[in-house]
């Protein structure tokens, strides 16, 4: 782990540090990354283009689904909405990745099924 300039997406009060030995972004403060993600057993990888962890198809297991944080950065989604995004899958009862997809598609407006998140390309509706 290494620490960085950059300021934590999840609480954007401390500093995020480099987790990834592969991807070298900053994104999550140590704390954050522990008591809020790490929790979250579906977030499987490091999206190499934003560095956010996230999951995997749920059907085949590929890494063909859109990043949720990818999809923040290309939006402009709000800090405080990321805040809360990660907030809301902590609090989930079934902890499972259609979390993802029931937060974005009830929080936003958004132009296709929010499935996106969950299937890779072959198993989208």
């Amino acid at each position: 782990m290494c620490k960085t300039k950059v300021k934590c997406s999840v609480c954007h009060e401390k500093n995020a540090w480099i987790i990834s030995s592969e991807v070298k972004i900053p994104i999550y403060c140590r704390k954050c990354y522990i008591e809020k993600v790490l929790p979250i057993k579906y977030l499987h990888y490091f999206c190499k283009k934003c560095g956010h962890k996230r999951n995997r198809c749920m059907v085949d297991g590929s890494d063909g689904n859109s990043c949720f944080g990818c999809w923040f950065k290309q939006k402009n989604v709000h800090k405080s909405w990321i805040r809360e995004f990660y907030n809301s899958l902590n609090r989930s009862e079934n902890k499972t990745p259609w979390d993802i997809s029931d937060f974005i598609s009830q929080n936003f407006d958004i132009y296709f099924c929010s499935c996106n998140f969950i299937y890779s390309r072959e198993h989208r509706c």
